[in-house]
C-alpha cells in the first residue's frame, strides 16, 4: 500500500464532493438559465399564434374572460280585445204609464215613432201630431197636419190615424172618446158626424150614414206577440140639409184594430197605405 494513500484518499473525497454540491453562484446561474429558456419558449408561441390567427388572437390570448352580456327575453304583443258593447235599452215609462210619443230617426226614409208602449218604423213624413195626458195620439201621414184626435168626423182633410187609450165598453149614457165595442163602428157621438175631406159646416154639408156595415172582420197581429180584433167597416157618406138627409154619394172605411187585454184602439178612416204591414212589425215596450 503506498504511503501517501491516505492522502490520495482524502483528496478524491474532496473532488467527489464539489462535483456533487455545486456552490450556489452556479446553482443561481443554472436557475436563470432555466427562466430564460421558458420566457422564450412562451415567446415563441405567443409569435406563432399571432401569425395564425391575427390581432384578435393576441387580444384573447392572457385576457380575463368577461361574462356573456345577458339575453333580452322575446318581446310579444297582444291587442286586447274590447268586449261588445251592449245595446243601449230604450226608455220606458213607469209600470202601468204610458210615455209620451216620441220620434227618433230610423232607416234611410223612415223614422221611429213612439205611441205609448207601441214603437212603429213609419215612414219619415208621418209625425205626431196631437197627444194628451190621457195616452192618445193622432198621427198625420200628408203634408198637412190633423190636430184632432178625431179628424175624420170633423171633416178633417189631413190624413191620418188615432191611437186611443183605455177603450172599451163604457156605462155613459152617450159615447164618449174611450167608447168602444167590436160590433158597432167606432163613433164618438149619439149625433151627427162628418166623413173624411168632406166640409162639415153650412147647408148642405156632408155627414156619414149610418148605420156602417161589417166588410170584413177577423184578426191581425199588433207586434208579434199581440192579435188584435180586426174590423173594417163600410161607412156611406152623403149630403145633408134642413129639409132632409140624401142618399149616399161615396163610401169610406173604417179600420179598426182592438187590443182588448190592453184597451188600446187604432182607428184609420183615410185607407193609410201600409198601416197594417206598419202595426204587424211594430214592437212593444
Amino acid at each position: 500500500m503506498p504511503d501517501d494513500f491516505d492522502g490520495k484518499l482524502c483528496e478524491g473525497s474532496a473532488r467527489f464532493a464539489a462535483a456533487m454540491t455545486p456552490d450556489p453562484a452556479r446553482l443561481i446561474r443554472a436557475r436563470g438559465d432555466q427562466r430564460r429558456r421558458r420566457k422564450a419558449a412562451g415567446s415563441v408561441a405567443l409569435a406563432l399564434a399571432v401569425i395564425a390567427g391575427g390581432g384578435g388572437a393576441y387580444a384573447a390570448i392572457g385576457q380575463p374572460a368577461h361574462p356573456a352580456p345577458p339575453v333580452s327575453p322575446p318581446v310579444t304583443s297582444a291587442t286586447p280585445t274590447s268586449p261588445s258593447a251592449s245595446a243601449a235599452p230604450s226608455p220606458s215609462g213607469p209600470s202601468g204609464s204610458s210615455p209620451a210619443g216620441t220620434t227618433s230617426p230610423g232607416a234611410a226614409g223612415t223614422r221611429t215613432l213612439r205611441l205609448g208602449h207601441l214603437v212603429l218604423q213609419v215612414p219619415a213624413t208621418w209625425r205626431v201630431t196631437y197627444t194628451d195626458a190621457l195616452g192618445d195620439f193622432t198621427v198625420s201621414t200628408g203634408a198637412c197636419t190633423g190636430e184632432n184626435l178625431r179628424g175624420g168626423e170633423g171633416g178633417s182633410a189631413c190624413p191620418s190615424f188615432s191611437l186611443i187609450a183605455g177603450a172599451g165598453a163604457t156605462h155613459t149614457p152617450a159615447p164618449t172618446t174611450r167608447t168602444y165595442v167590436p160590433s158597432v163602428p167606432y163613433n164618438t157621438s149619439t149625433g151627427v158626424t162628418g166623413c173624411p175631406g168632406k166640409q162639415y159646416t153650412g147647408d148642405p154639408f156632408w155627414a156619414r150614414l149610418g148605420p156602417g156595415q161589417p166588410y170584413a172582420s177577423g184578426y191581425a197581429s199588433v207586434t208579434a206577440a199581440k192579435t188584435a180584433d180586426y174590423t173594417v167597416w163600410r161607412m156611406g157618406c152623403g149630403l145633408e140639409s134642413s129639409t132632409g138627409t140624401a142618399s149616399a154619394s161615396f163610401y169610406f172605411e173604417q179600420r179598426d184594430w182592438y187590443l182588448p187585454v190592453s184597451r188600446i184602439l187604432i182607428v184609420d178612416e183615410y185607407s193609410t197605405p201600409g198601416l197594417a204591414r206598419i202595426l204587424a212589425t211594430a214592437t212593444w215596450r
